[in-house]
């Protein structure tokens, strides 16, 4: 249902915060027309064994290789991110904050964060100025 509201276009960049193992990111990739498709994950070992499967299944999937993840605590989004990891192992790496801030649609399920993660959410919404759609399980 998430994916038929968002209406995610061929210029879109998904953004999940909070991405985990990438399930919300892979289903997109594969699903939509998304130009690129981006997750923020505070664990980095997560983030890498996610990334690990999907990228083992981009020769079947090719959709899958747009899909990269920023290893960083939202919290600290602003001081600079940690590490950018691709799907797609012969992609140049953008910066972090450039795939960050060109995101268009943004989703969180973000019922387990802290008050003060949630704080920090609001605060990037506020800076993505080509943010047209997010969509957080609690109220912002």
């Amino acid at each position: 249902m998430l994916i038929e509201e968002a209406d995610i276009q061929v210029n879109d960049v998904f953004l999940d915060a909070g991405s985990g193992v990438g399930n919300v990111l892979a289903q997109i990739a594969l699903q939509t027309q998304a130009f690129r498709v981006v997750g923020i994950e505070i664990q980095r070992d997560l983030a890498a064994r996610g990334m690990e499967l999907i990228a083992s299944r981009a020769s079947r999937f090719p959709h899958l290789l747009k899909i990269s993840v920023v290893t960083a605590d939202i919290r600290n989004i602003a001081e600079g991110s940690d590490t950018v990891i691709s799907a797609d192992p012969d992609s140049k790496l953008a910066q972090p904050s450039s795939l960050i801030s060109s995101a268009t649609r943004l989703f969180s399920h973000d019922t387990v964060f802290g008050e003060d993660v949630v704080l920090a959410m609001r605060a990037l919404c506020m800076k993505l100025h080509h943010l047209r759609l997010v969509a957080l399980a609690t109220r912002v």
